[in-house]
């Protein structure tokens, strides 16, 4: 929709609604605004000026996503702006109507904005921040919902995905979406994808190579499940087509091979819009990328204390007996540890000064740290992309799976919302993936792929648990309070104080010995340094200041050396670059946690919780309360749960 289509749509929204319009408003409350409540949102809301601006953010919402509202999940009915119509189009990168949504959704912010808390009852306050946040998320391009910073009609790795717009449509309907009156019109809309008026933003060497490496799902494999075999269903073999030939076209641009993009002070303002608007947070416009940065650096100083401990403990658990070596050489050891901030590098910075000891004494202290190490921290996976699973490893992971479900069914079985109730609803799958993924309805994907120590893949099995859960739990269509859904940071923030919070927990009940438990932690270790160099890198590269002298590196290099600080060499520096590159996509995991944690700690503190007593993801779950609010109505119903 351009703007002179949006003006004319708004006229007739404010001043003649029909209906089936006002019917299809009251879907769209209802839909992002549950804290409502009520079948006729409209009736609610009192104030004229809000009414009237929660109408164009109605209006904005189906300019920018089109039928990606309805696709793929068949979220909502097949019912145009108008309630009547059904969806004609999905989201097409065309530079005019991008410009003049965005233009609209940034008019309808300040409106917004403009509304003061005293002219407004709680339930007003609501929807504005809603639809607020809605409508700063569409002024800065990020029409998906996905954190990744915007720019989504002139971003590559955007593009790359692109015509998932038309697949979803194939996914949920399992057959040609029914916007598409034939062949022809679905394959004119895959062409105009990906034959745009959008010059790229943002795109370097860096960019481009995070858009074929991590954004490229939609490859001829996906078109041809869903589609058809492209050897004899022409439309699956056009599609293909129309997007490789975008990947030359892109692949042989300039663009591709620049350096670096050095990022105005307006870009950054841009991402972090975005970024927050997705993840529901900086309406009062309070942070910044800058304050994210602050906040990953006070982790990194306290997770490097943390594993240096870590690290101390583990080597006088080898070694308990003061006659293995020296006070002095001992002391040694914990200075050198004390003196680096790599920690993903710990578990090498031992044995690499057991060795020393051992040239100076003739002692086998390293032989001893091999074997216990070898003994104690056990590895699955290690595969290339195509390699047939083995089956120990297969059942090694459903094992796991399986001691997890118990132990969180057990420790969380006296809550209103047992856990154990959704679990017939997800399910898990070993992949040659690096990566593991949980898709809705409650679908986990754990990827082996690089080979992990059992304590990460207990990590990374509670961290997509409580995402499956949440997935089960929307699918099932239950919602035991108007905070009972994973919102804005607590989505990815729930799965990351999972793993911060729980891990140390299951550790204790799933390994036999503190042996164990201290090589395995200090193991770990990699995982955590994985996650804050990739989120310092992640916004460091938005305040690179230059790449133009020969001697400067290009971005993928520059974050190679970023996280090398860190331990991280090799196959895991070359996946962070990717991480790294992919927009802003990788702050929502450190940020999210990080908030998550603090939302926590506030709520203990609040209810006086002693004697070690804590909160964490799977309470607020189990309780129906998985979105924290700073409210007492939220306060109210977490102590009846817990019942203080």
């Amino acid at each position: 929709m351009g703007r002179k289509c949006l003006a004319s749509k708004e006229k007739n929204l404010l001043r003649c609604p029909t209906a089936a319009m006002n019917l299809n408003i009251n879907r769209f409350l209802a839909r992002f605004t549950s804290a409502a409540g009520a079948s006729n949102p409209l009736s609610t809301i009192k104030n004229q000026d809000l009414g009237q601006a929660l109408k164009k953010a109605y209006l904005a919402e189906y300019a920018a996503k089109r039928a990606t509202l309805r696709y793929p999940r068949g979220a909502v009915e097949n019912l145009d702006w108008d309630g009547t119509s059904p969806f004609g189009s999905i989201r097409l990168p065309e530079r005019k109507s991008y410009a003049d949504i965005k233009d609209y959704s940034l008019k309808v912010a300040d409106e917004l904005r403009g509304l003061a808390n005293d002219d407004l009852s709680p339930t007003e306050i609501h929807f504005r921040e809603e639809a607020l946040y809605k409508m700063r998320a569409y002024s800065a391009g990020a029409f998906t919902g996905d954190s990744w910073g915007g720019a989504d009609n002139d971003s590559a790795c955007q593009l790359m995905i692109r015509n998932y717009d038309i697949l979803g449509g194939y996914q949920l309907e399992q057959k040609r979406p029914e916007i598409y009156q034939n062949d022809d019109e679905v394959l004119l809309d895959a062409n105009a994808i990906f034959l745009n008026n959008m010059p790229l933003k943002w795109q370097d060497v860096g960019t481009w190579n995070s858009a074929k490496k991590y954004c490229n799902v939609t490859n001829p494999s996906f078109v041809a499940k869903l589609v058809g075999d492209p050897a004899v269903n022409d439309t699956a073999k056009a599609m293909i087509l129309f997007k490789n030939w975008w990947i030359e076209r892109i692949e042989a641009s300039p663009d591709s091979k620049k350096k670096c993009t050095i990022y105005t002070e307006g870009d950054r303002e841009l991402v972090w819009t975005a970024f927050s608007a997705d993840q529901q947070f900086n309406n009062d416009q309070s942070s910044s990328l800058e304050s994210y940065n602050e906040k990953v650096g006070e982790y990194i100083a306290d997770r490097t204390l943390q594993f240096r401990d870590s690290a101390s403990t583990a080597l006088d658990l080898v070694f308990p007996d003061p006659a293995d070596f020296s006070l002095q050489d001992r002391q040694t050891i914990k200075e050198a540890l004390r003196q680096s901030s790599a920690f993903g590098a710990y578990k090498d910075i031992i044995p690499a000064m057991l060795e020393v000891i051992d040239a100076n004494s003739g002692k086998s202290l390293r032989d001893k740290w091999d074997a216990a190490w070898r003994e104690d921290v056990v590895e699955i996976g290690g595969y290339q992309p195509d390699e047939q699973i083995r089956k120990e490893d297969i059942d090694k992971i459903n094992d796991m799976f399986e001691k997890t479900k118990d132990w969180v069914a057990k420790n969380y079985n006296y809550y209103p919302n047992n856990p154990k109730n959704f679990y017939h609803g997800i399910s898990i799958k070993v992949t040659t993936s690096s990566n593991s993924t949980t898709t809705y309805p409650g679908n986990i994907n754990i990827g082996i792929g690089t080979s992990r120590t059992l304590y990460e893949h207990y990590s990374t099995i509670l961290h997509e648990l409580r995402h499956a859960m949440e997935f089960a739990r929307a699918s099932s269509g239950q919602i035991l309070t108007v905070y009972g859904a994973d919102t804005g940071p607590a989505f990815e923030g729930s799965g990351i104080a999972t793993e911060i919070i729980n891990l140390p927990i299951l550790a204790n009940d799933v390994f036999s010995t503190p042996r164990s438990i201290a090589l395995n932690r200090l193991a770990y270790a990699m995982h955590d340094a994985r996650l804050a160099a990739t989120s310092e890198a992640t916004a460091a590269r938005y305040f690179r200041s230059g790449c133009s002298e020969a001697s400067s590196p290009n971005s993928i290099d520059y974050v190679v050396k970023l996280v090398e600080k860190y331990g991280l060499y090799n196959e895991f520096a070359s996946n962070a670059a990717v991480r790294v590159h992919v927009n802003a996509q990788y702050l929502q995991y450190l940020w999210s946690g990080l908030d998550m944690l603090g939302k926590l700690e506030t709520l203990e503190t609040k209810l006086g919780l002693q004697n070690g007593r804590r909160l964490d993801p799977f309470i607020l779950f189990a309780c129906g309360l998985n979105t924290p609010e700073p409210s007492t109505d939220y306060e109210k119903k977490l102590k009846a749960c817990l019942k203080l």
